[in-house]
């Protein structure tokens, strides 16, 4: 009688850490937000000359598109709305031709909408900038599928 009850009892106290680990599961990984540049950048911050552990990673990042920086090859994303965002972050457009195409009519679809934020999956790739004597890495992300732009 006593083992049964001992084993019901760690049955329950199973159970239980089951559902606990399902919902850290479902809260955290399920519903993750999209991580901003600013904080993009401080996690990839990197002496010049070195490579960043996010170089080649993928990643999905939100910001607001800079209307006066678009290009058939490149954009800007902004933290934030207006003419002195904190930080913003380079949008490589790659790909064939065609599916370029498909991605400038996207942003432009998207610019109608500039208020609204938007995410980016694309690699990142690394770059040194020398800045007034100094130097510091900077970033960019590579997108080259239409369906990576929400």
């Amino acid at each position: 009688m006593k083992n049964d009850k001992k084993i019901k009892n760690s049955a329950i106290v199973v159970g239980v850490l089951f559902l606990i680990v399902g919902f850290i599961w479902f809260f955290y990984f399920k519903n993750k937000k999209n991580d901003s540049i600013s904080n993009f950048l401080t996690i990839c911050k990197v002496e010049c000359g070195k490579i960043s552990p996010c170089e080649g990673k993928t990643v999905s990042i939100a910001g607001y598109l800079d209307l006066n920086n678009i290009s058939d090859e490149k954009f800007l994303i902004q933290d934030i709305i207006g003419k002195l965002p904190k930080a913003n972050l380079e949008v490589d457009i790659s790909g064939d031709k065609n599916n370029k195409e498909n991605i400038v009519k996207k942003i432009n679809d998207l610019a109608r909408n500039a208020e609204k934020p938007i995410v980016i999956t694309g690699t990142v790739a690394g770059f040194d900038m020398p800045t007034n004597g100094n130097c510091q890495r900077g970033f960019r992300l590579n997108l080259s599928k239409e369906n990576d732009l929400k």
